[in-house]
């Protein structure tokens, strides 16, 4: 749903009736204390006025004002601070089940998002996002919602207490300001986003950076890739000057309006004392009434500034909630696989939205506890297959089915609980190595951990280090060898005991000694399965049940290892290739 991070906001202000209604209550009083102080300032002046011509008995009210301006002061202190605490206590959840609620959906959009979207830059318009969605609703409760009551209250009082030509000033001088601010504000907000644009980007080559330094190093690129940052931050740089240019100007015509509003004001009310129509606590209170209105004016025009440019960070943020969801079929079943399931391909096509076509009504059926093995060359479209079989892409046609039941139907992440994958190149977490073959299955015991690691011919390498199973792996894995990575990604893949298995290209990391160990482990790990194996390496998939060719996204040839050889087609060239 569109800006449904809003509808989250809403839904968790209904949440907290009893709280929000205690700070609108809060800000009111603290408010009507506030407006109180000059009130309060008159009745002292115009006290003093009198006793200085003689009138004694009003020395005896003085100190009783003087206590109450006192008290006022303090009032409006006090409850400006228990307004800022529940303030805190209101908004800071409200943002954390946003970022929760944000943080959810980032991880389960689907590839397209992904693969059309810079990592860094997605990081910091969250972020950006989510700072900016808090000082917003700290400005509202704090700033906009008070010095609107204190605006309704003065102007009102104006045109009640004083001539209509000060109340009219007043009011003009208003009106002047805020078309200003309106006009300035949309200019700025505009321009803010330019500046957010350039300060993403500046995050993604950052990202880059720090994700690719050894590529860097490796290719001797780091003056280069130091100079395309420079410029990422000098593209900031002029953004930021000229926002700060527009903001001075604007602040500027904002400030002259003011001043000229308020020195007619004050011109007027000189004129009525001279001729006796304003006590000198009269002329007070005009003045700490017209500085009372106009001087927030002033400043609601920058909160009014300051409210757009939040509204363009929160944008981005808006953007990730209503990029839409995937499988959001109507009623989606859970699956519980009690046994390995059967998988069929029916006219399966997928294209890119660039147009892409990788797959063009592809057709297959894996048995039940059967291997299939898939094999071609790169850009064929074999992993794809793969991500289509995990949801992580949707097909453009035709249709999947799990245990004759369409995948549209099944609630992904439930069946993808059930599966255990391998990839190319495996993922790991900052952490130990216990860790991130627990990574699936948390509440694994060590001899649970310690069985999974044997199976990928992983324990030999654990023993011979000092920590074993503590060992620290470090940023992505790096302090572990690409094959030792690869073992630990089929350990975490098997510690789950899964229904099905995809190794995607598993063994390309290993050694001949360590894939034939590896063969034979998987082998033995097959059993009860349903396995997809895409791989290169022909001799890797050798004891499959079947052997799919796929080539230009297309299944070519199809059959066993042995039928494939007879058949003297593309396989055999491949296996010729391979073997000589």
């Amino acid at each position: 749903m569109r800006h449904s991070y809003a509808t989250q906001i809403l839904t968790n202000l209904r949440n907290h009736k009893l709280k929000l209604t205690t700070i609108l209550i809060l800000v009111l009083l603290a408010k009507v204390f506030a407006i109180a102080l000059p009130f309060t300032l008159k009745l002292i002046v115009d006290g003093i006025s009198e006793i200085q011509n003689n009138d004694i008995q009003k020395y005896y009210y003085l100190p009783l004002f003087a206590i109450a301006y006192a008290c006022c002061f303090l009032s409006t202190t006090i409850f400006d601070e228990a307004k800022e605490y529940l303030s805190e206590k209101l908004i800071q959840p409200i943002v954390a089940n946003v970022g929760a609620n944000a943080f959810e959906k980032l991880i389960n959009l689907p590839d397209e998002f992904i693969i059309s979207n810079k990592s860094g830059a997605v990081m910091r318009d969250i972020d950006r996002g989510l700072k900016a969605l808090q000082s917003l609703s700290t400005l509202l409760i704090h700033t906009i919602f008070p010095t609107l009551i204190e605006l309704i209250f003065v102007i009102t009082f104006c045109f009640i207490s004083f001539d209509y030509w000060i109340s009219s000033v007043i009011l003009i001088g208003i009106f002047v300001h805020l078309t200003i601010t309106l006009i300035g504000s949309e200019r700025l907000s505009k321009e803010k986003i330019n500046l957010n644009y350039a300060d993403s980007e500046s995050a993604v080559k950052l990202s880059d950076a720090v994700t690719n330094s050894e590529t860097i190093k490796l290719f001797s690129s780091e003056k280069y890739e130091t100079e395309e940052f420079y410029k990422s931050l000098k593209k900031y740089s002029s953004h930021a000057i000229k926002f700060q240019l527009m903001h001075s100007r604007l602040r500027s015509l904002q400030q002259i309006v003011i001043s000229i509003a308020l020195g007619t004001i004050l011109i007027r009310a000189t004129y009525l004392a001279s001729i006796n129509q304003m006590t000198a606590g009269e002329f007070v209170l005009l003045n700490a009434l017209a500085m009372q209105v106009l001087l927030p004016i002033s400043f609601f025009g920058s909160v009014w500034k300051e409210a757009l440019r939040l509204k363009a960070d929160v944008s981005k943020l808006s953007e990730l909630f209503s990029f839409p969801s995937p499988n959001k079929e109507l009623n989606p079943c859970e699956v519980y696989l009690e046994k390995s399931p059967s998988i069929e391909f029916k006219n399966v096509a997928f294209i890119y939205d660039d147009g892409t076509r990788v797959l063009s009504d592809v057709s297959f059926s894996i048995p039940s506890g059967t291997t299939t093995a898939i094999v071609g060359s790169s850009g064929s479209g074999k992993t794809t297959i793969a991500r289509l079989l995990l949801g992580f892409l949707e097909p453009t046609r035709g249709s999947i089915f799990i245990n004759e039941a369409q995948f549209n139907q099944v609630e992904r992440q439930n069946f993808r609980s059930q599966i255990g994958v391998v990839p190319q190149n495996v993922v790991l977490f900052h952490g130990t190595i216990a860790s991130n073959i627990s990574y699936g299955k948390r509440t694994a015991t060590l001899a649970e951990i310690q069985k999974s690691a044997k199976d990928a011919q992983l324990e030999s390498v654990i023993n011979g280090l000092v920590k074993g199973y503590e060992t620290e792996v470090g940023e992505r894995g790096m302090k572990l060898s690409g094959g030792e990575r690869q073992r630990l990604g089929i350990a975490r893949a098997l510690l789950n005991n899964p229904k099905v298995l995809i190794l995607d290209e598993a063994s390309s990391s290993l050694d001949s000694i360590s894939e034939a160990q590896f063969i034979q482990g998987s082998i033995n790990a097959q059993e009860d399965r349903t396995c997809l194996i895409i791989a290169h390496r022909l001799s890797s998939i050798m004891h499959a049940d079947q052997i799919l060719v796929i080539d230009k996204g297309q299944v070519i040839e199809q059959g066993s290892h042995e039928s494939l050889l007879r058949e003297k087609g593309m396989y055999a060239a491949l296996w010729r290739a391979q073997n000589y």
